[in-house]
């Protein structure tokens, strides 16, 4: 979601003074399945600001993120700098935890295994699946630009993980040489399922994520009404660099506040049919809702 609070921060009315800013997220995902809360504390320290469009809400904000989920919690330091109006850069560390619940950390032999439900089924009950920590960093660069109604935003994101492989000898072939008598082996695959990114990895692996989203804005907030509806397209591009595990979707958005109270929170919803997945056909497609205050 780091591409959707970028649009919204976007259009949010400059302040210039430095000040703490605080935004929460809680979201469901269907196609995977998924429950999502992250909180993220900054404080904004404005830079050269001035009339100019380009320049008018300019700033480097320090802060923390929280990203916590019944699979998995993160925590860690973030920077967030916006030097110009059309590009911001974004940076975290985190230390994380998988709880070894739903997902948790189950070790493949090949990167396919994950789209084998009963390949997954077989490693759960053979004690495959466990609990651990991870260490992660985010790059995240921004590009965005509003052309009258027209709002446009290209986030990119790069994760570089490092989790340790579970205690266990390594195993010495992949799933191709199992047969029905002997389904699983009792060794440490060299991949893993993230059930954040819903992707197979290496245990110290990089992602990628390319997204593209446009809004046509039908409302937009105002200093004394926060009020605003958005509608757009969305597109996503996810590749893993250690198991060359790719996913496209795209499909409509739509943001929107539909009242001025101020326990209001925005509402995204969107839904993306998948275009390229190991994990998904093409239908049913993914669906998200996310309250964001």
């Amino acid at each position: 979601m780091l591409l959707l609070l970028a649009a919204l921060a976007a259009a949010e009315p400059a302040d210039n003074t430095p000040d703490w800013s605080f935004r929460h997220q809680v979201a469901a995902s269907y196609f995977p399945e998924g429950l999502r809360y992250a909180f993220r504390a900054q404080y904004e320290i404005p830079l050269w600001n001035s009339d100019s469009v380009l320049f008018e809400d300019t700033f480097i904000a320090p802060g923390v993120y929280v990203d916590a989920t019944p699979a998995y919690f993160h925590v860690g330091p973030r920077i967030h700098w916006a030097p110009i109006a059309v590009f911001e850069l974004e940076a975290q560390f985190e230390y994380g935890y998988y709880f070894g619940t739903f997902s948790g950390v189950t070790d493949l032999y090949s990167p396919g295994d994950a789209a084998d439900s009963d390949t997954m089924d077989a490693l759960d009950a053979a004690g495959h699946k466990t609990s651990g920590s991870v260490f992660r960093g985010l790059i995240a660069p921004t590009l965005q630009g509003r052309v009258g109604k027209l709002i446009l935003a290209l986030p990119q994101e790069f994760y570089f993980f490092q989790k340790p492989r579970p205690a266990g000898k390594e195993c010495t072939g992949d799933s191709s040489d199992f047969t029905d008598a002997d389904p699983v082996h009792d060794c440490v695959g060299d991949y893993w399922y993230e059930s954040q990114l819903d992707a197979t990895m290496a245990w110290k692996d990089v992602s990628m994520t390319n997204s593209a989203v446009a809004f046509w804005s039908f409302r937009d907030p105002a200093a004394d009404d926060k009020r605003r509806f958005w509608l757009g397209l969305r597109f996503d591009h996810q590749y893993i660099f250690g198991t060359a595990d790719r996913t496209t979707r795209l499909g409509p958005i739509a943001v929107f506040r539909p009242t001025d109270q101020p326990a209001m929170p925005t509402f995204a919803v969107f839904t993306q049919i998948y275009l390229e997945s190991r994990l998904h056909p093409l239908v049913p497609p993914y669906i998200a809702v996310a309250a964001i205050w």
